[in-house]
């Protein structure tokens, strides 16, 4: 709410939480999937990421996914099962 004339502002894009800091609407907390970037925008997550804290690299992934070794992108987790002779 901009307290100077009691109105509602929707947060901007991919913004769960925001205030009115002086007279620019500035997003506190980012929607799940997005991160933070130092301009207090919100960025998306890489695709299946379930946390990110850097721009481009997943903390964690989600379930059924692993983080690949450089953290640049969650991987599909596989299993191999041997054939057998029939």
């Amino acid at each position: 709410m901009k307290t100077s004339d009691k109105t509602c502002t929707k947060c901007p894009d991919n913004c769960k939480k925001c205030a009115y800091v002086g007279t620019t609407l500035t997003c506190s907390e980012c929607k799940t999937d997005f991160m933070m970037k130092t301009d207090k925008t919100c960025i998306a997550c890489p695709t299946n990421c379930d946390t990110c804290t850097a721009e481009g690299k997943c903390d964690t992934c989600k379930t059924g996914f692993i983080v690949k070794s450089d953290n640049t992108v969650c991987l599909g987790q596989f299993c191999f099962v041997p054939l057998l002779p029939t």
